[in-house]
């Protein structure tokens, strides 16, 4: 965006510097908001817990892990219908 302000002003010397002392101040500020950025995240006591968290978890041996999935069994039984008819002369005392 400076770049066209600055093709407009090509015969304006003046503004030309300005537009130029703006790209230098914005190019200073950002990177003193990437070096703060910086110092935050290495400075975080938090984060710094967390990785050493996770680290704790990658280097465990094998016989300490936790297990990475579950299985479920189901068993269905399935009871047949009774003939009835069948049923009523088995149950009939004998003549």
């Amino acid at each position: 965006m400076l770049d066209t302000l600055g093709g407009m002003y090509v015969a304006d010397s003046v503004q030309l510097s300005r537009i130029k002392s703006i790209e230098k101040l914005l190019v200073q500020r950002d990177k003193q908001l990437s070096a703060t950025l910086k110092r935050g995240l290495v400075n975080n006591k938090s984060f710094t817990q967390e990785v050493q968290k996770l680290n704790e978890l990658v280097n465990k041996d094998s016989s300490s892990k936790t297990p990475l999935s579950q299985q479920k069994k189901t068993s269905t039984i399935t009871i047949l219908p009774v003939d009835e008819s069948n049923n009523a002369k088995i149950l009939q005392p004998p003549v």
